[in-house]
Parts: structure tokens; C-alpha cells; sequence
């Protein structure tokens, strides 16, 4: 078994972070061990110890990827697509692809309720959620493609906890074709009924 992962040292904390994933997607974070990864990689024990010191630093990792990787759909350039296509966007970051994502992001979900700094960096990571969303939704207003009744703040929390919601329950025994429907029905409930006709004066609009 090779003692060392190919590679550059960041290519290789990628293959080994993607390899934790791939396990703690199947066993979760308490069952995970440093000699299954090691395993799955097909490599020793130790060449995973040489870029992280112990289980914790190594999850801690997994942590930070998955957050990263979610925040890269917070672009600016996000913020020129209606809400619907920002929602679409986001919602396909847990496709059917993700599954393990989703997984592993449950897990998350399980670990903060045990540890403090876990808890407030999921936390943090939620709340930037809601005020993407919250902007969004200004913007739009701002633009009058909806309707100013609408409360932001309000909305995107509604936003967040059905797209928490859908995935928990497509993690459980939802299948992708029902939760894409789901998630499809929502959009079109929540915010195309609230859009404005461009059309018709704002004025003329809410009494339309």
C-alpha cells in the first residue's frame, strides 16, 4: 500500500477531504475512521496523518469544503437572475448528484447540536443564507417584478426552511423526481403569484 497520497499537498488534502466525505456520507462522522479513509484512498494510515493531525482536524476540514462550496452560489453575478432563477440555482447545489453532500451536511447539522463552534459557524453559514435571499428579494422589489407586500426577511426564512425541509426529507426516502417537483410547486406558489406584470402599472397591479 503506497505510503503517500500523488499529488500536490493541496491536491492531496482535496483527495483526502473528498474520500471523508464519500465515508461519513455512508457511516456517519462518529463511525468515520481515519484507517477507512486511509483504505478507500489505498494508501497508509500515516500519509493521511501527515496532512491532518487527528479525526477532528481532518472533519473540521470536511466542514470548511462543504460551506465553501455552497457559498460559491452567493456570487454578485447571482444577483442579476430573477429570484426563481436564483432558486433554481441554489436548490441544484444538493441535486441528485449530491446526495452525499446532503448526507454529510445532516451529519453537520447533528455535530453542531453537541459542540458550541460548530453550532455558531452553521449557524453564521444559515443566517448568510437568509440575507442572500433577503437581498434578492429587495432587489427585485426595488425593480417591481414583485410585489412590495411581500416581506423579505419573512420570505427568506420560508426560503430556507422548505429547501432545508426537501433535502432532509430526500436524504430519508423522497425520491429526486418527487422533490424536484416539490421544490418546482413552491417556486411557482410562493413567488410567481407575486410577481408584477410588468405590464400593468404598479399601482394598477395590487388591485388587478
Amino acid at each position: 500500500m503506497p505510503k503517500v497520497i500523488p499529488g500536490y499537498k493541496d491536491d492531496a488534502k482535496r483527495k483526502i477531504i473528498q474520500a471523508a466525505i464519500d465515508v461519513i456520507a455512508e457511516r456517519g462522522f462518529a463511525l468515520t475512521t481515519i484507517d477507512e479513509i486511509a483504505t478507500r484512498l489505498g494508501v497508509s494510515k500515516g500519509a493521511v496523518y501527515w496532512y491532518f493531525p487527528n479525526k477532528d482536524a481532518l472533519v473540521k476540514e470536511v466542514y470548511t469544503y462543504i460551506e465553501e462550496d455552497f457559498k460559491r452560489v452567493h456570487y454578485k453575478k447571482y444577483y442579476n437572475q430573477s429570484i426563481n432563477k436564483f432558486l433554481q440555482i441554489l436548490f441544484n447545489k444538493f441535486s441528485s448528484n449530491d446526495y452525499k453532500l446532503r448526507r454529510v451536511f445532516f451529519e453537520m447539522v447533528a455535530l453542531a447540536q453537541r459542540s458550541t463552534i460548530e453550532k455558531n459557524s452553521l449557524s453564521k453559514f444559515l443566517m448568510d443564507f437568509v440575507q442572500t435571499i433577503k437581498e434578492i428579494i429587495e432587489i427585485e422589489q426595488k425593480n417591481h417584478q414583485l410585489d412590495d407586500d411581500i416581506d423579505p426577511e419573512t420570505f427568506a426564512f420560508l426560503v430556507v426552511s422548505q429547501y432545508l425541509g426537501i433535502h432532509l426529507l430526500s436524504t430519508l426516502w423522497l425520491s429526486q423526481d418527487k422533490t424536484d417537483k416539490i421544490w418546482d410547486g413552491f417556486e411557482s406558489h410562493m413567488f410567481t403569484k407575486n410577481q408584477v406584470d410588468s405590464k400593468v402599472p404598479k399601482t394598477q397591479s395590487k388591485t388587478k
